[in-house]
């Protein structure tokens, strides 16, 4: 997955998308399918929306959002005026140390919440597959247990008579190229470049 903010550069382009550009490209049905929301900023999506080939431009992309200057022109012009945003995450950087401090807390008790709500439903998830995935491990360890049993003795059988074959293969390769060396011994049988 690529990191937000993503972008291409071809020649003398800069090519990103806006949260406009994916407001039209979803209403749009002249283009491919918008990808799924956490691809939407990468470079599959611009090249997608732009219609560049995989093989032209450059993909780039940066985190550091400490100076507009860490990104080119156009995308700082494009943050400033808002048209570039993220509804994952709010970068650092961005805001005054204390408006991120507040953004953090918020974030955090945010995230508290969603795991405090979240934990029991997924323990009664686990309690409910247990008694599944325990009739599954009963009926599929004896059959794989037989499967393998057989096979083992399938495989034994075949390393066996495999064996034999190559056996005697290497035998008469190793008389043939025990002909060859001795046939090299003698100058004349050389090749030009081992005279």
């Amino acid at each position: 997955m690529c990191d937000f903010v993503s972008w291409v550069e071809i020649k003398d382009r800069v090519l990103f998308l806006t949260d406009d550009n994916i407001k039209d490209w979803e209403r749009a049905g002249d283009r491919p399918a918008c990808p799924d929301k956490s691809e939407r900023v990468g470079h599959g999506a611009i090249r997608l929306f732009f219609g560049i080939d995989e093989t032209d431009g450059i993909n780039k992309e940066c985190t550091n959002f400490s100076s507009p200057s860490n990104f080119p022109v156009p995308i700082a012009k494009a943050i400033k005026d808002g048209k570039i945003t993220c509804n994952d995450f709010f970068p650092k950087g961005l805001l005054s140390d204390e408006l991120y401090a507040d953004y953090t807390a918020k974030r955090k008790m945010l995230n508290d919440d969603y795991d405090a709500k979240r934990n029991p439903v997924y323990a009664a998830h686990i309690a409910k597959l247990k008694p599944l995935d325990d009739a599954y491990y009963a009926k599929r360890n004896p059959l794989e247990d037989a499967y393998d049993a057989q096979r083992n003795l399938l495989d034994a059988d075949y390393d066996a008579k495999r064996t034999m074959v190559y056996d005697a293969y290497a035998a008469k390769r190793t008389i043939l190229n025990d002909v060859c060396w001795d046939k090299f011994k003698e100058i004349k049988n050389r090749a030009p470049a081992w005279r």
